[in-house]
């Protein structure tokens, strides 16, 4: 049997948190899901993921792997 995620299950997809534009037909959506120790709390957002990509500090990136 497979883990269960402790990551919050959202029904839609969230406005994109870099350009504050709908993500509803976007093929690069992600989703991520930030925590805090040692609460429980944690913060979703969602996000273009080439919005993210200009953001990001060198070395890290996004990629979009279709399932």
């Amino acid at each position: 049997m497979g883990q269960e995620s402790d990551q919050p299950r959202l029904t839609k997809r969230l406005r994109c948190c870099v350009c504050g534009d709908d993500t509803a037909d976007a093929s690069d959506y992600v989703q991520i899901t930030l925590t805090a120790e040692p609460s429980a709390a944690q913060q979703v957002l969602g996000a273009h993921a080439e919005h993210l990509n200009q953001i990001l500090a060198p070395g890290f990136s996004v990629e979009v792997h279709l399932m």
